[in-house]
């Protein structure tokens, strides 16, 4: 049965003498324990075993998903429930629990506290409200239930937030350390600077000296063992005036490892970088490319196309929660960090092997995402 069908038959009322009906679930006799034991040990199983294998494949990342099994073994524990208050009803008519049934046969639906214990069971795993409130209006096809749907997803929010504040997906998220930012999440910088979290000695790539596939590959291999493998490389070039290096572009270490897989078996052979690289295909019309196309074969040892020529800037100056609208807001993998006059001094003197003049800061460098994440992390905790 797959979980759909068991969610559906949970949520299932039993109507008639034919207890075989939605998958055997329908009590034989509900009025004694022995009636209703074997539904119960049947439904006990299911939710145990559900819950086992829903633990098992979402945490080795199996694509079973959360909201189907969350739903069944709600569903299982509510239907248990309900099973147990309609005997309890049948046994002690005159309880005050009771006095609302007026005699009615059907006063407890054992199918209703499926349903409620499926919404509480989702919504204390994924924390959500609004929307779990409406799914299930929409499943069920009617607003009759609206109040105990509504109580329990309140009531299991609540709960769920007292025993742990964060929901499933930010736990997994925390731990598989998936640089996920909050753009809500508000934080106190203090006196804290961009210097504080900029990193200054990175490795580069320089265009005045050979750079070949070997070369390039060794230094990928390098930043990855660093454990710096979703970070990259500024692309340096020396002045025009001799006065040092300049930063030209960047190039990100997945974009580097794409471009380095399609020329793996020519180690030796020379990689290019051209500054004024203009991206053709951004700027031409598509009769103009097929044309261009059909005349001009790609040079795979020129990495241009790769490289980031406009990367994001932010000055020294610059507010630390400008820093974070960067990652957060606008899906920023790295910032560049220049002086107040838009220069990379640091990496510039830094790769030259001198010593940079007093009058110029050294706070220049590049953030990374990771590295943000990481900052953030230790901000938290103190």
């Amino acid at each position: 049965m797959s979980g759909t069908e068991l969610v559906y038959n949970l949520f299932a009322e039993c109507r008639g003498p034919n207890t075989q009906q939605h998958a055997g679930l329908c009590a034989v006799d509900p009025h004694t324990f022995v009636g209703i034991w074997p539904v119960i040990r049947a439904i006990l199983v299911a939710m145990l075993v559900k819950a086992s294998l829903t633990v098992v494949t979402f945490g080795i990342k199996v694509p079973a998903g959360i909201f189907i099994p969350s739903l069944g073994v709600g569903a299982c524990a509510g239907r248990i429930m309900g099973i147990v208050m309609q005997w309890l009803r049948y046994q002690q008519p005159g309880a005050k629990v009771f006095l609302f049934c007026d005699n009615e046969k059907d006063c407890i639906i054992p199918g209703l506290y499926a349903m409620v214990g499926a919404a509480a069971t989702l919504s204390g795993v994924t924390r959500t409200t609004v929307s779990l409130a409406v799914i299930m209006f929409e499943l069920t096809d009617t607003l009759t239930y609206a109040v105990p749907v509504m109580l329990s997803v309140l009531v299991a929010k609540t709960v769920a937030d007292a025993l742990e504040p964060k929901g499933i997906y930010d736990l997994v998220i925390e731990l598989n350390q998936l640089p996920y930012l909050d753009s809500k999440h508000e934080y106190l910088w203090g006196n804290l600077q961009i210097n504080d979290v900029t990193a200054r000695d990175v490795e580069v790539i320089r265009l005045d000296r050979t750079n070949t596939v070997g070369t390039l590959r060794d230094q990928l291999v390098a930043l990855m063992q660093s454990g710096n493998d979703d970070s990259g490389f500024p692309i340096l070039r020396r002045d025009a005036n001799d006065e040092g290096l300049r930063m030209v572009g960047y190039i990100g270490s997945s974009e580097l490892e794409h471009a380095l897989s399609l020329v793996a078996d020519e180690a030796d052979n020379e990689v290019h970088f051209h500054a004024t690289y203009t991206h053709f295909n951004a700027t031409s019309s598509i009769s103009s490319l097929i044309d261009e196309n059909e005349r001009i074969e790609h040079d795979l040892f020129d990495f241009s196309d790769y490289m980031d020529q406009a990367p994001l800037t932010i000055q020294t100056n610059s507010p630390l929660e400008m820093v974070h609208q960067f990652f957060a807001k606008l899906g920023a993998r790295y910032v560049v960090v220049t002086d107040t006059e838009g220069l990379c001094e640091f990496l510039c003197f830094h790769h030259l092997g001198t010593i940079p003049d007093p009058k110029y800061p050294s706070d220049e460098g590049v953030i990374d995402k990771k590295t943000w994440v990481a900052f953030l992390a230790d901000l938290e905790e103190k």
